[in-house]
């Protein structure tokens, strides 16, 4: 995104970029970049409910709001961007991030967002997407990039790119998890309404892999167990008879050995029924 200074524009001429309408609370990272270049920059202003952060001349930084949900989003904070005196001045905010986190306190996993979106696409390249990990369980699920530890089990990559620079969830089974230990994870809070579909893609590959449960609200949607092969399998699921704001939970549960890392990737819900209805690769 850039302002162009040139002509017709005038000295003083100003334009407003509006983000998506996001929740602040406590200390908060607010990072973006910026370009101003040119011997009659104007200035670049960010207002928070009228407080306002100004950078003017030649700069070029970097500043965030750690949170890659523009989707849950409308008017809060903005760009008042005032051009310069001539037609070099040129501004380019650009890559603005926004991360929404949770926070947990000593019992309870508390959301500070919600996601009421018709789609919301979460595939953890960038972060965890304000997915939050579990409290009364034994040990926590792993953000990860290529191959895991463990010989004989886990994905080689993401789902998302099929190379390196991709990320997934998964739990690592390898020592000191023991038979039956379960690791948690959270969503945000998301709105459910009519028919929705919960999709996701899981990888469960080893000989002693245990099992994957996913419930919405406590209500169980999707369970598998054992060895699925080396491979990159799709979840669909239909949800249907739950309404308002509930969290999904994807349980990892360890089996018998070492060999059963299970890992999930680019999870998604959207509103209607899936396309080919409700299915586990």
């Amino acid at each position: 995104m850039y302002i162009k200074a040139s002509s017709p524009r005038q000295p003083g001429d100003n334009a407003k970029l509006y983000s998506p309408l996001m929740k602040f609370f406590g200390n908060m990272c607010l990072q973006f970049y910026y370009h101003m270049s040119g011997a009659t920059t104007g200035s670049l202003n960010l207002t928070q409910n009228s407080v306002i952060f100004g950078w003017q001349s030649k700069q070029v930084a970097r500043c965030c709001i750690n949170c890659p949900y523009e989707l849950t989003c409308q008017i809060l904070t903005n760009h008042s961007i005032k051009i310069g005196q001539l037609w070099r001045s040129r501004i380019t905010p650009s890559e603005i991030s926004i991360i929404l986190h949770m926070i947990r306190k000593p019992n309870s996993i508390t959301n500070l967002f919600v996601l009421s979106n018709l789609e919301i696409i979460c595939n953890f390249d960038v972060s965890m997407y304000g997915f939050v990990q579990g409290i009364n369980d034994k040990f926590d699920w792993t953000r990860h990039n290529g191959s895991t530890p463990s010989s004989g089990t886990g994905p080689s990559f993401d789902h998302t790119t099929g190379n390196l620079t991709g990320y997934y969830m998964y739990i690592k089974a390898s020592s000191p998890r023991q038979p039956g230990d379960n690791a948690k994870l959270y969503s945000p809070l998301m709105k459910f309404f009519g028919n929705m579909c919960l999709q996701f893609y899981y990888h469960m590959s080893g000989a002693t892999t245990g099992s994957l449960n996913v419930t919405v609200s406590g209500n169980l949607v999707f369970s598998a167990g054992g060895d699925r092969g080396d491979m990159w399998r799709k979840a669909n699921v239909n949800v249907s008879a739950i309404e308002g704001l509930h969290t999904v939970t994807f349980e990892g549960v360890v089996g018998s050995d070492f060999s059963g890392d299970i890992a999930i990737d680019d999870f998604s819900l959207t509103a209607g029924s899936c396309p080919y209805g409700k299915f586990f690769d």
